[in-house]
């Protein structure tokens, strides 16, 4: 909603202290710094999802915790030179540091392609890998360090949505296979491009992820849904790889919580 401002918004979240889900996405008059002023109505939260608004503007000098969190989304629309989405990342996740909140499912999209440093993955990891079961990285570009730091660290990783790099599917593969935990793995792409202008994911290199990764169950890619048949000892070779089904598209809007 363009029309919704901050105004209209506080006014509504002061009669609902006892509000556990809130999000409020591509509202262009509300931006992150004042959602988290507002978030002082609602302590009790347990999931957020917010668009933040590269600007100049400073967080706010206090915010109230929210010790509940458990699932968070931050949708960023790039409009800084140089961009100003990593610093501001950053003093998120710091915040949920001092909250002292346990995230299950962080989401973070851009919407100009931007490589993640390995220094904020480590950020991430350092205050959320012991309760992470889900990540999605959307339109952000990763080192094959950063993805091995993701899987070695975060041990209840289940499902994991990134751009999977086909130039690099060999690298890739032994990046995640450091994770015994993670089950389905889900191939973003491009959030601006079709997967047209992109060479599909082939059943070589669905193969060659699930060969690596023995806990992975599902690959979705390319609006199909790969997994592999390893029962009866079959490995390697032996592997039965099929398509499940099409990908349908889900009902849930790609910023609530999985």
């Amino acid at each position: 909603m363009h029309e919704l401002n901050e105004l209209v918004l506080g006014s509504a979240l002061s009669e609902l202290p006892q509000l556990t889900s809130l999000h409020v996405i591509e509202c262009s008059k509300v931006d992150h710094t004042a959602i988290l002023r507002l978030i002082s109505h609602t302590p009790f939260l347990e999931s957020l999802s917010f668009t933040s608004w590269e600007s100049p503007r400073v967080l706010p000098t206090s915010i109230s915790a929210l010790h509940y969190l458990r699932h968070l989304t931050v949708d960023t629309h790039c409009t800084l030179t140089p961009s100003a989405t990593p610093s501001l990342w950053t003093s998120i996740i710091a915040l949920t540091r001092s909250w002292s909140c346990s995230l299950k499912s962080l989401t973070l999209r851009l919407s100009d392609k931007l490589l993640l440093g390995d220094a904020f993955i480590k950020d991430v990891l350092d205050v959320h890998h012991a309760t992470l079961t889900h990540l999605a990285l959307l339109n952000c570009g990763l080192s094959l360090e950063g993805i091995r730091l993701i899987c070695s660290r975060c041990t209840s990783l289940q499902r994991f949505a990134v751009s999977v790099p086909t130039k690099e599917i060999h690298g890739f593969s032994q990046a995640l296979a450091r994770s015994r935990s993670l089950h389905t793995l889900t191939d973003v792409g491009d959030i601006h491009h079709s997967h047209a202008q992109r060479a599909p994911i082939s059943k070589l290199d669905v193969r060659t992820i699930m060969e690596h990764v023995q806990s992975l169950e599902k690959v979705i890619a390319d609006g199909r849904v790969w997994a592999a048949d390893r029962t009866d000892g079959f490995m390697g070779e032996g592997m039965r790889l099929y398509v499940q089904k099409r990908a349908s598209s889900s009902p849930v809007h790609w910023f609530m919580p999985p």
